[in-house]
């Protein structure tokens, strides 16, 4: 009998786990793909709406490092059984490299979106995935390879859609 209760008091702490997600677990790591193709991330909840993301990811012969911050519009489900499903916004400012075999050409990005994410009540995980647009300065669109691509060397020389999906487990 003892065991049966310590059992089930486990499974309701852990049941409540993932509820805390940006209040008790701040921080949190794992995987994404899509713009750039793989990439590690972590997010950092700066209180229960509002975060600040982190994502270093590779496409072969380019890298980057961007840096978002989100912002919940609102959240469905808040009475669901599973989790919680917020919709938020992210701004964001990207650096990196493109590094193809003939050179090194550095990239500078601003840009935004929507995105929405699974948070689950049963573990402190969440499944997530947000579309949007980025532009900026890039060395590699005024020469002959990307010239085509872009206008030259001016400030903001090129504008492309971005859309990730990935998964963060909290702490």
């Amino acid at each position: 009998m003892f065991s049966f209760v310590a059992a089930l008091a486990l499974s309701s702490h852990l049941a409540h786990a993932g509820s805390e997600i940006g209040t008790d677990k701040k921080f949190g790591i794992g995987g994404s793909t899509g713009d750039p193709y793989i990439a590690v991330t972590g997010k950092y909840w700066l209180n229960e709406k509002s975060g600040i993301v982190g994502t270093f990811g590779t496409t072969i012969v380019y890298q980057t490092l961007r840096v978002d911050y989100e912002s919940n519009i609102v959240t469905f489900g808040k009475d669901w059984s599973f989790g919680q499903l917020p919709l938020y916004w992210h701004a964001d400012l990207e650096v990196g490299a493109y590094t193809p075999y003939y050179g090194l050409y550095p990239r500078f990005a601003v840009g935004g979106g929507v995105g929405v994410a699974l948070q689950f009540d049963s573990i402190p995980a969440e499944v997530f995935s947000n579309v949007g647009l980025t532009g900026g300065y890039s060395s590699f669109c005024g020469n002959s390879y990307g010239g085509a691509y872009g206008t030259g060397f001016a400030l903001f020389c090129y504008i492309n859609p971005i859309a990730t999906l990935g998964g963060r487990w909290y702490f």
